[in-house]
């Protein structure tokens, strides 16, 4: 097995994936999730998808 950093979430709490395969990362210190994207030839591209949340990664 081979474990490396793909994209950095300051203050990354819990990881999931969507149904349609977004890796989807709560940042609970800010109530928000955020959502990391790969980009041809780039680095992924990393996006809130939620925000305003109370408690992002108990939900």
């Amino acid at each position: 097995m081979r474990v490396s950093v793909w994209a950095r979430v300051p203050g990354a709490r819990f990881i999931a994936f969507s149904p349609e395969g977004t890796l989807l990362v709560s940042v609970s210190g800010q109530g928000k999730v955020m959502q990391v994207r790969p980009r041809a030839g780039q680095g992924p591209e990393v996006t809130q998808w939620a925000g305003g949340l109370g408690r992002p990664h108990t939900s």
